[in-house]
């Protein structure tokens, strides 16, 4: 965010931007300002300071009206301290190798120039950009002289998300876009086998799909396509 923020493409694209920069800029003051602890973000959620978030039962405001965003943080515990939900990893076990290969590039904001910087450091991939440390972060913001470098990774770890294991073959030939827009009855009426639990779960997770991958990559992929799984 040091960089200043400079409107380029649509309001949507700028919206996309200032809500990645904003996360990545919370996630970068926590991980520099909490050291020896095994507490961790677990979940960042930003929204427009609005009254339907931000005005109190007693009709008072957490924040100034006026207020542009407000985030909601989530937290929980890394290593051994940390509970294990077994129906999130039931969900979430099938990693994505099609997303893993794909180029720098696929991510909204890195263009022919940041790809560049970023493949002189050796990441090529957005498997390679999202497994670095963040002590590999923190020397590759020295080296490109950028903190977009934590937009850039928070973008690889959501789009690297292991894809949902769930029956819709019907949807096969969808694209993200095209199964977003379903509305849930008729979804669920076109797939009889996915339940209202799976549908939500697979629209949450081509969101954020779409909110970190650029239009022409989700464009031209399928759901057949996207989803590794194997059939019965």
């Amino acid at each position: 965010m040091n960089d200043g923020i400079r409107i380029t493409g649509t309001i949507r694209d700028f919206t996309r931007q200032l809500y990645a920069e904003t996360v990545s800029t919370i996630e970068a003051l926590f991980e520099e300002n909490t050291h020896d602890t095994s507490l961790t973000i677990t979940g960042i959620r930003v929204c427009c300071g609005s009254e339907a978030v931000n005005k109190n039962e007693d009709g008072t405001y957490m924040l100034p009206d006026n207020t542009p965003w407000l985030a909601e943080l989530t937290f929980g515990l890394n290593g051994s301290d940390a509970a294990v939900d077994n129906s999130r990893m039931s969900f979430r076990e099938i990693s994505n190798q099609r997303i893993a290969s794909w180029p720098c590039t696929a991510l909204q904001g890195i263009g022919r120039v940041w790809a560049r910087g970023l493949a002189s450091a050796n990441i090529r991939s957005v498997a390679q950009l999202a497994s670095l440390s963040h002590d590999e972060l923190l020397l590759l913001q020295a080296r490109l002289k950028t903190r977009k470098v934590f937009e850039f990774h928070r973008k690889a770890r959501l789009a690297m998300q292991p894809c949902p294991q769930v029956p819709f073959s019907s949807f096969d030939k969808l694209t993200p876009f095209a199964f977003l827009e379903l509305q849930k009855d008729a979804a669920l009426e076109t797939a009889p086998a996915l339940t209202a639990n799976d549908w939500e779960k697979v629209a949450t997770f081509l969101g954020i799909l779409v909110a970190v991958i650029t239009d022409s990559y989700l464009e031209r992929t399928t759901l057949g396509e996207l989803f590794f799984r194997p059939m019965a």
